[in-house]
């Protein structure tokens, strides 16, 4: 029976986490074609190697919250 619930309780571990991945990769996926001004905004700063700057923070930050609720 511990088995059991042990098993079944990783199982929606690894679900949980695969769907979250799968949820984040898509949406970025769906912001980087459908919003044309957001991808150059990530493709300028990531080009030009800042990374870990305010700009880049805060399209990141527009990207989490959506890839957490979906």
């Amino acid at each position: 029976m511990f088995l059991k619930n042990l098993t079944k309780s990783v199982g929606f571990i690894i679900y949980f986490i695969a769907m979250q991945c799968i949820a984040s990769v898509g949406f970025v996926f769906y912001k980087m074609f459908f919003d044309s001004d957001w991808s150059e905004k990530v493709y300028t700063l990531v080009s030009n190697n800042q990374m870990f700057s305010k700009e880049y923070l805060e399209l990141v930050s527009q990207a989490v919250m959506p890839m957490l609720i979906v």
